[in-house]
């Protein structure tokens, strides 16, 4: 078993070497710094618990085989989520990445909850890594990172990591919301009649799926108070040309699903915009969404997953959530032409964008430039 560790151990020390080497030699902007810095840092732990291992060895003790096997599996597990997940964003790195890590920087800053976070960005759908104990990893697809009409959409992933910071109390606000739900459709007697049984069954269902539903209604949420009418927009266009599914989804895939149907999603947005005073953009948006229902025959069914009996309290917890996590929101910023301002960057690029189509990609071209230089 010694001879086991000893050989696990040694080449845990050569990949971390090979690691170390390609971060340390990667060329990366300012904005990466502090991720290089915690992907090094965390080498260094590896390192040194790497190190006590071999010290244990040295000691050939049968009763301390055990603890360094576990902390061999461990260190081998950790090292490979660390190569898997964490260390892409830095070889992968281009200019072309720059705009999006400043657009990020912007927003961090503007928040005391992220303003010295370390951060990255790597490839894949719009998603993100919310956690607040390691790097937070947004996921871009290479065609939205210099795309001043997707860029808002980083707006809803951010609302995943102010969810994360304020877990505690939003998981609270959430649950309290499930117990009004529960309590709107709960049967009035249960008794030993199975059909009772097997609504109070499906009742579960519902209000466990609406824990996964809120912390997208809330990030939508977010997304809308950060973008205004930029987001609005940017999630409508996005996903009203993914297919049937954003628009009714079968009863059994409702069941736990992570994010509420679209079609919903867009409802309730509307609604907060027109608090937001954006009544003509919500307008425009439900008419293009109930127009492409209409051709595809589709009419709205949620299967009692979503009532408008739920909307008021929906809504209420909502506005709570945005108090407890305090986002930025649009009004404050969209005041002047600075091009540094990255939400004035985003609504005047949809403005252009539908007013002005033709002139638009050298437009947008040159603002991305004037943000970088000025960030």
């Amino acid at each position: 078993m010694k001879d086991i560790l000893t050989q696990n151990n040694t080449d845990l020390v050569r990949e971390i070497l090979i690691i170390r080497k390609r971060v340390e030699e990667s060329i990366t902007p300012l904005e990466l710094n502090a991720y290089k810095k915690w992907l090094l840092d965390t080498l260094d732990i590896f390192d040194h618990q790497i190190q006590n291992n071999f010290d244990l060895i040295k000691l050939d003790q049968s009763i301390l085989v055990s603890e360094i096997l576990s902390e061999t599996q461990n260190l081998t597990i950790n090292l490979r989520a660390l190569t898997e997940r964490y260390l892409a964003p830095i070889l992968r790195y281009t200019s072309n990445d720059l705009f999006c890590l400043k657009a990020i920087n912007w927003l961090h800053e503007q928040h005391n909850q992220s303003k010295d976070i370390p951060f990255a960005v790597s490839d894949g759908s719009f998603a993100i890594f919310p956690t607040t104990d390691t790097p937070v990893i947004y996921f871009l697809p290479a065609s939205s990172l210099n795309n001043l009409i997707h860029i808002p959409l980083i707006f809803h992933e951010f609302g995943h990591y102010l969810y994360a910071y304020h877990q505690e109390e939003m998981d609270d606000l959430v649950k309290d919301l499930q117990t009004k739900i529960w309590n709107k459709c709960r049967p009035s007697y249960i008794g030993n009649d199975p059909r009772n049984s097997s609504s109070y069954e499906s009742l579960n269902k519902i209000v466990e799926t609406w824990y996964e539903w809120m912390q997208e209604f809330f990030c939508d949420a977010v997304g809308l108070h950060v973008g205004g009418q930029s987001y609005l927009k940017t999630f409508s266009i996005y996903l009203r040309m993914m297919g049937r599914g954003q628009f009714r989804v079968n009863e059994n895939e409702l069941i736990q699903s992570s994010h509420p149907v679209s079609w919903l999603r867009i409802k309730l947005l509307a609604k907060r915009a027109v608090r937001l005073g954006l009544e003509k953009q919500a307008d425009e948006i439900v008419k293009s969404w109930n127009h492409i229902a209409k051709e595809l025959h589709i009419k709205e069914e949620y299967y009692g997953f979503y009532h408008s009996s739920f909307g008021d309290e929906v809504y209420r917890t909502l506005e709570d959530m945005l108090i407890e996590s305090n986002p930025i929101e649009f009004k404050n910023f969209i005041v002047d032409n600075n091009s540094s301002n990255l939400i004035q960057l985003v609504n005047k690029a949809w403005s252009k964008y539908t007013e002005e189509p033709g002139d638009y990609e050298e437009w947008e071209s040159t603002e991305i430039d004037e943000f970088i230089s000025q960030n």
